[in-house]
């Protein structure tokens, strides 16, 4: 199905790493661990009150649907933006429903206030990220828990001990098929299913132990010649903390198409951050080897990085995060080094 909608305001971005929903703002963002472990880290974006006021009269709207077709005769499908999709009704699925308890993400005044207070790059030991690991199928919450309405959950508890099966929706970015979408869950090309409308009946249907029934709604990409979106991620410094774009940035360089705005952000962040993580230096330094990095287009794109990172170095000095995972705490100390020489000895590159 193509649809075509110049105004919408629900969009979803994945580059092979990061997915992120964007429900006229950025509003979950997902990313693998890729540290030794399979884990997934996931963050719900605060609300405004405004903001869960416009959610309620949407899930009004969208609370008795039925079929595909009332979802489409409901105009739902104008809020998804141009593309190609495809949209199934799964019934009587199981599900693992997965959402953000960390306050410091996901309760507007305490994120807010943690920004301030940490600033953009000051946080001498990371805040947790919530983190899960993807077995089954995952139905992702797109707003925080703390949000509910526990007396709308006991309604929907109420119309399911009755017989009804009230219709959640989600969303989703697949670039292939599946073989088994019971259990076989490929997040290395598609998306988790983000839930659009219906976490307070989701909650009832878990809170039940009854399977539930939903919409899933899938942004194709097939036939594409780049399978992956370019990367959200320098969309999204108003909403990270600093610790988080150092995790996802280390993480996904090898592996994400290194696109013009992708590759003007590392830069930015070569140049500008007060500290830098010695895992980050020591990725780049490693993918403009040849023995490593095998592919010589990003070889070359490494070594700019590399050059980029060297001038800084050079010129104003950096502050490097030194990691020690044997110590209690797993980090070490932060080192200031004032040349490239200096630190090629301090991490033993050569």
């Amino acid at each position: 199905m193509q649809l075509t909608n110049p105004n919408s305001i629900i969009k979803i971005r994945f580059d092979g790493f990061l997915s992120c929903l964007i429900i006229e703002k950025p509003r979950v963002i997902d990313w693998p661990d890729f540290g030794g472990s399979v884990a997934r880290y996931y963050l719900n974006l605060p609300y405004s009150k405004p903001e869960i006021e416009s959610l309620k009269a949407i899930e009004e709207k969208l609370s008795s649907i039925r079929s595909i077709q009332e979802l489409k005769d409901a105009g739902f499908l104008n809020l998804l933006e141009t593309g190609e999709y495809d949209i199934e009704l799964w019934e009587d699925k199981p599900a693992d429903l997965r959402f953000n308890n960390n306050l410091a993400n996901s309760n507007e005044i305490i994120h807010r206030w943690q920004k301030e207070i940490i600033g953009t790059h000051r946080s001498s030991k990371p805040f947790p990220i919530e983190s899960f690991y993807p077995y089954g199928r995952q139905l992702m919450f797109t707003r925080p828990f703390e949000t509910l309405d526990l007396e709308r959950v006991k309604h929907y508890e109420n119309l399911i001990q009755s017989g009804e099966r009230p219709l959640a929706i989600t969303i989703r970015v697949k670039n292939v098929e599946q073989k088994d979408e019971d259990s076989d869950q490929n997040y290395e090309d598609n998306t988790c299913k983000y839930i659009l409308d219906g976490h307070h009946k989701l909650v009832a249907y878990k809170n039940l132990k009854i399977n539930p029934s939903y919409f899933v709604i899938s942004r194709l990409n097939r036939g594409l010649t780049d399978k992956f979106d370019e990367s959200y991620l320098p969309h999204l410094n108003d909403y990270l903390f600093y610790y988080q774009i150092e995790h996802i940035v280390t993480n996904c360089l090898e592996i994400i198409h290194k696109a013009p705005g992708t590759t003007k952000y590392i830069d930015e962040i070569l140049q500008n951050a007060p500290r830098i993580e010695d895992s980050m230096v020591r990725m780049i330094y490693r993918n403009v080897l040849d023995y490593y990095q095998t592919d010589p287009v990003k070889r070359n794109w490494f070594k700019d990085r590399l050059n980029v990172l060297i001038n800084r170095i050079n010129t104003r000095g950096l502050e490097i995060y030194l990691y020690d995972w044997r110590a209690r705490n797993y980090m070490l100390e932060y080192k200031h080094v004032r040349s490239w020489g200096e630190l090629v000895g301090l991490l033993s590159l050569e």
